[in-house]
C-alpha cells in the first residue's frame, strides 16, 4: 500500500498504531499492541524533526497530545512497549527509581516538547485519554471517514481499551512521576526549586510509603520562592 491517508504525530506509548488501526477499519482482534501486529498503513511520528513534516502532508493529520489524565497509564504503556522491549537489560523493577527516573523525565519531554507545537498544523488534535473514550473515538473516525463504524469494529475498540487498561500500584514509578508532574504543575512549583530530594527519599523510604512521602513535600513552602 501506498500514500497512507494518516498521519499521526504522538509520544511513544501514546498508542498511535492503535489509532491509526482503528481509523482504517484495520481491527480485526484485540491485543495488547495492535499497532505492531496489524501493521497500519499510516506515518508515524514520535519526534518532529521539522514543521514541513507536518504542513506538507497531504493527508489527514493528528496530534495525540499528553494530558493529566491517565498520564500515569501512558507512562506505563510507554515503559512496557518502548523501553522494555528496546533496552532489555533496563531493570523490571518498576518501583526503582531508575525506572521513575526514566519515566519521569520521559514526561517532562513530552510536556515540552507539546509545548512547543502549533496545533493549527493538524486536521484533529486529542488527548491520549481520548484514545480510551468511545464517544470521542467515534466522532474522530465520522470526521474522518464520513461514516459510522461497524459494529464490529467498535467491539474489538473496546477489547483492546480493556487489554491496555493496565492496573497501576499506587506507589509503581508511573503513578509517582504522574503525581509528581500533574500536582506540581498545577500548583505552580518548579522542580528545580524543591528543598527536598527525590532520590534520596527512594533511597531511605520503605517502598511501600514513597508515594506518600513524596505527596507530603510538595507544598509551597517546600520549594525555594525565586
Amino acid at each position: 500500500m501506498t500514500d497512507p491517508r494518516f498521519l499521526i504525530h504522538a509520544d511513544p506509548g501514546a498508542r498511535s498504531g492503535f489509532l491509526a488501526t482503528w481509523l482504517t477499519d484495520n481491527l480485526k482482534d484485540a491485543g495488547f499492541d495492535v499497532g505492531i501486529t496489524a501493521r497500519p498503513n499510516f506515518v508515524k511520528i514520535h519526534t518532529l524533526d521539522h514543521v514541513d513534516r507536518i504542513i506538507n502532508f497531504p493527508g489527514i493529520k493528528i496530534r495525540i497530545k499528553p494530558s493529566f489524565d491517565k498520564l500515569n497509564l501512558q507512562l506505563l504503556l510507554f515503559l512496557r512497549k518502548n523501553v522494555h522491549k528496546q533496552i532489555p537489560n533496563f531493570t523490571r523493577n518498576e518501583f526503582s527509581l531508575e525506572t521513575f527516573s526514566k519515566v519521569y523525565i520521559f514526561a517532562k519531554e513530552c510536556f515540552e516538547h507539546d509545548a512547543s507545537l502549533n496545533y493549527l498544523h493538524y486536521d484533529h488534535v486529542i488527548d491520549f485519554c481520548d484514545t480510551f473514550n468511545l464517544e470521542k473515538l467515534t466522532e474522530l473516525y465520522v470526521k474522518c471517514n464520513n461514516f459510522y463504524p461497524a459494529m464490529y469494529n467498535i467491539n474489538y475498540m473496546l477489547k483492546n481499551n480493556a487489554m491496555n487498561q493496565l492496573p497501576i500500584e499506587k506507589n509503581h514509578a508511573c503513578n509517582i512521576s504522574a503525581m509528581l508532574i500533574t500536582t506540581e504543575t498545577k500548583m505552580n512549583l518548579k522542580e528545580k526549586n524543591r528543598k527536598w530530594s527525590l532520590p534520596a527519599i527512594y533511597n531511605t523510604v520503605d517502598v511501600n510509603d514513597i508515594y506518600d512521602t513524596i505527596r507530603s513535600k510538595i507544598k509551597a513552602e517546600n520549594y525555594q520562592s525565586i
